[in-house]
């Protein structure tokens, strides 16, 4: 996959501007530019979403796929005849559950009435997820 060209960033630790492209970190998804600060030492990969492994605009469009109701088998068939990306059931559910619990958090820690708004219904999918009951497999049921 092909690197998008970005502006040089300021170092995350100290905020200097002295700063260069250090090497590529090649994930299953994509591919990512890292970056050496000249001041401090510190190497980072210069992403919206802190800790992906993926893309954040295929996470994006999961938690969007999500929020709209379509189920995770449906959201992993889509990334796959959309993007050409074969990833599992689980790997979207993971991906919900953990960027559903940030984008709560962010929500909570806004004041707006809309943010309101939108906690209520995040908390709306995380309760029907959460009161879900586990599957009980019977061996006669699957023998028989």
């Amino acid at each position: 996959m092909k690197i998008q060209e970005e502006e040089r960033p300021n170092c995350p630790v100290c905020n200097s501007s002295k700063t260069r492209k250090d090497s590529v970190r090649k994930t299953l998804l994509c591919d990512k530019q890292r970056w050496f600060c000249k001041a401090c030492g510190k190497r980072w990969v210069n992403s919206p979403i802190r800790n992906i492994k993926g893309d954040p605009k295929t996470v994006v469009t999961v938690m969007d796929l999500y929020m709209k109701g379509v189920s995770y088998r449906s959201i992993a068939d889509h990334l796959k005849q959309i993007y050409g990306l074969e990833v599992s059931h689980i790997t979207v559910m993971n991906w919900v559950n953990t960027y559903l619990s940030r984008i709560t958090q962010f929500v909570k820690s806004m004041a707006r009435p809309e943010a309101m708004m939108m906690q209520g219904e995040l908390s709306r999918k995380q309760r029907k997820q959460l009161e879900r009951k586990p599957r009980q497999w019977s061996l006669a049921r699957l023998i028989g």
